[in-house]
């Protein structure tokens, strides 16, 4: 999913990336941070989410506690 709920509010994944294409470190890391202390949420289901932003995917949050959404190789 490309949006998710963090202090009340509606936050995109493609915040973390800028209009050059690269990673802006403090909006990814403050992500990556809260999603770790499960305070980002799924805005459907309610749930915790974190940010997935690796070098090959997209940039996107993944449900925490439903193995359906991990993806493994």
């Amino acid at each position: 999913m490309l949006q998710a709920m963090y202090n009340g509010k509606v936050i995109n994944s493609f915040d973390i990336i800028n209009e050059y294409g690269n990673k802006e470190i403090n909006i990814y890391e403050e992500y990556k941070v809260a999603g770790s202390k499960g305070l980002i949420a799924c805005g459907e289901c309610g749930t915790e989410v974190f940010l997935r932003a690796g070098n090959v995917y997209t940039p996107h949050f993944a449900h925490k506690d439903n193995e359906e959404y991990v993806i493994t190789k």
